[in-house]
């Protein structure tokens, strides 16, 4: 899925599966941050491997031990 902020500004928004998502943000075709936003303890894993072997593009990450990021939890307050 695709964004455009304003005419130079582009958001990109891959799902690489229900639990894994990318987001980059990008300005004239140059990447100015991406995100990842892993759910379920084997995507956590995985990106924690990424980022101990120093392979991770991502500027921030948001991780949550629950599947699917639950947030209908009484206790959640955004």
């Amino acid at each position: 899925m695709e964004a455009n902020l304003d005419k130079t500004f582009s958001l990109l928004w891959f799902l690489r599966n229900k639990d894994f998502q990318e987001v980059t943000l990008e300005k004239d075709g140059v990447v100015l941050l991406q995100f990842a936003l892993a759910y379920g303890f084997r995507n956590i894993q995985n990106l924690v491997q990424k980022l101990k072997r120093g392979k991770s593009p991502y500027h921030y990450v948001e991780v949550m031990a629950c599947p699917s990021g639950k947030t209908e939890h009484h206790w959640y307050n955004p």
